[in-house]
């Protein structure tokens, strides 16, 4: 009797950081719905500001959080509200 290995299995996400996956246009919405200045008004704008393509040092890291971490504060309300509500796609994004 043969078995299908594991990874041949769909995957689900286990675990999803939800400030290291709300995507650019819903940290724009919610930002401006409070009043809150972000480093970029498109969505592809604040991607090339808040986006790695590379690794950074710990303190780079953590300057990217101070641009959109305000704006995210009310999105992650939402989690202890509307929590069993959310979609997260397979790159972790919250659909």
């Amino acid at each position: 009797m043969t078995q299908t290995p594991a990874f041949d299995k769909p995957k689900v996400e286990l675990h999803v950081h939800l400030d290291g996956a709300i995507k650019p246009e819903t940290i724009l919405y919610y930002g401006r719905r409070r009043g809150i200045t972000l480093p970029a008004n498109t969505a592809e704008g604040l991607q090339n500001v808040i986006g790695m393509d590379k690794p950074l040092s710990l303190p780079g890291f953590l300057a990217k959080f101070e641009y959109y971490m305000p704006a995210t504060v009310a999105i992650m309300r939402l989690k202890y509200n509307e929590g069993p509500g959310f979609k997260v796609d397979t790159k972790g994004n919250i659909a």
